[in-house]
């Protein structure tokens, strides 16, 4: 989600231009509904370097934006085109912060035209979409609120603690309709927030594709979420999204809007940008996720709903 300006801001430049997407076909649902983006092509990883290169060859690209940064992704597109752009990622320790969005349209920046920060990610989402999702939820006519409480199996330092969850969900269902957002691998910690709620609560975790994510999101009034990816799909349809940090830099990876709503404990964090806390067990939340209190999020929430 974050790469996609790059397409806005290539469509801004070159209105005629036609824009092929050579990624994951698990890509596809989300990408389908960026309205720069004209085709999608399948990458295969297990296609050997020659495949690969004869694939993109046969586009005919006039211009290839590298967004990989890869030494795997050079090889594969080096001399297909007489214009190549690549992506080179901001070193961690590098300062002032650069937003990944931002950091991915410096791959472009050759193009000689004022950077444009207005350019954010973008779904557009069909009516008829929005409609089919709105038959499956409970009726109500409060506020919709959506939680999005994992952060998926690899990197469970992100997360905030599940009983901080459930009592934030306690606090918000005496004013508002919950709906629980995740993949598979949220299943738990959504099971355990719905287990403590009765009422005003759909819990959809592990049911609902890319796209129905996306139309869910754009139904609600707000979304919580931990620092994930659904968190981009929601700012992306245009619902405003408050988002936890602790172990990393919400300035470089958080939801990116116009205007964003970071919750963050990252200036305590004494295991920033790593992979895994060392203060904690490996399978829970980072120490410093703990120090974001419920009642900051609650404040958070007020005001963005005021």
């Amino acid at each position: 989600m974050l790469a996609t300006p790059v397409s806005k801001r290539l469509k801004k430049r070159f209105p005629q231009a036609h824009i092929t997407y050579f990624t994951h076909g698990s890509l596809f649902p989300l990408l389908r509904l960026c309205p720069s983006i004209d085709n999608l092509v399948e990458y295969h990883k297990s296609s050997s370097l020659f495949e690969t290169r004869a694939l993109l060859h046969s586009l005919k690209p006039d211009l290839i934006v590298d967004l990989s940064g890869s030494s795997r992704s050079f090889i594969q597109t080096c001399f297909l085109s007489k214009k190549i752009f690549r992506y080179q990622k901001q070193p961690a320790k590098q300062k002032p912060i650069r937003h990944a969005a931002l950091n991915y349209l410096d791959s472009i920046a050759a193009l000689e035209q004022p950077e444009d920060y207005t350019l954010f990610p973008t779904l557009s989402i069909s009516e008829s979409e929005k409609q089919k999702l709105q038959a499956g939820l409970t009726p109500g006519n409060k506020a919709l609120l959506a939680l999005v409480p994992g952060v998926g199996a690899f990197r469970p330092h992100r997360a905030w603690p599940v009983e901080n969850w459930i009592t934030l969900s306690q606090q918000l269902k005496q004013s508002s309709n919950l709906v629980l957002v995740g993949g598979n691998d949220d299943s738990e910690i959504c099971r355990q927030i719905e287990n403590n709620l009765e009422g005003n609560l759909d819990n959809l975790c592990g049911k609902l594709s890319l796209e129905e994510t996306a139309a869910l999101f754009s139904l609600c009034t707000a979304t919580i979420s931990g620092d994930t990816g659904p968190a981009h799909i929601s700012v992306a349809v245009g619902t405003p999204t408050i988002t936890l940090h602790g172990p990393t830099y919400a300035e470089r990876s958080g939801a990116y809007s116009t205007d964003p709503n970071w919750l963050e404990a990252t200036a305590n964090c004494q295991c920033l940008d790593l992979k895994r806390c060392r203060l904690t067990a490996e399978a829970g939340p980072g120490r410093c996720m703990s120090q974001i209190s419920v009642l900051s999020v609650l404040a958070k929430i007020e005001k963005l709903l005021q």
